[in-house]
């Protein structure tokens, strides 16, 4: 990874490098490689860039089940769309973990609409499946005010149609 010349791939291969490192039991060397991988993030010069390296970071993280780093990584991006769904995709491993109040927790503090409702709607169909059917239920309702209070029209409409499509198929 080291080799690759551009900046916000070699942070991206880093991460995923790191992410395998941890699935394999290397915890030190994930833990060190996911440091490298954050500092080429936080080093690239374009906010876009170094936005996209920091989320596919947080992605990585939380993928490992490196819970509370992947959100401080999250809260570190200063794009607030891009902070958005690290935090939306932290939610989500949250929930598929069976982590569902931290899931919760992480879903409440998104401040994108669209990216709420989405973590909200992976943690209802994460609690449907568990069969926390009252959890998800309520959850389902939750993430369907959030879709609802979507300003976009046509992101209003996805949404909704999304959590219809979820709804349905968790019963």
């Amino acid at each position: 990874a080291e080799a690759i010349a551009d900046a916000e791939q070699r942070a991206k291969a880093l991460g995923e490098l790191a992410a395998a490192l941890a699935e394999a039991g290397e915890r030190k060397a994930a833990a060190d490689t996911f440091a490298a991988a954050r500092a080429v993030a936080e080093a690239i010069a374009d906010n876009r860039q170094r936005a996209e390296a920091l989320r596919a970071l947080a992605a990585a993280l939380a993928q490992a089940g490196e819970y509370e780093a992947a959100r401080a990584v999250a809260e570190a991006i200063a794009d607030e769309w891009q902070r958005a769904k690290a935090l939306g995709e932290l939610a989500a491993a949250l929930a598929r973990a069976g982590e569902y109040e931290a899931a919760r927790a992480v879903a409440e503090a998104i401040a994108d609409n669209r990216q709420r409702a989405w973590a909200l709607r992976v943690l209802a169909a994460a609690l449907a499946e568990a069969g926390e059917r009252e959890a998800a239920a309520d959850t389902f309702a939750a993430a369907r005010a959030v879709a609802e209070a979507i300003a976009d029209a046509e992101q209003r409409a996805k949404a909704l149609g999304e959590l219809a499509a979820a709804l349905a198929e968790a019963g």
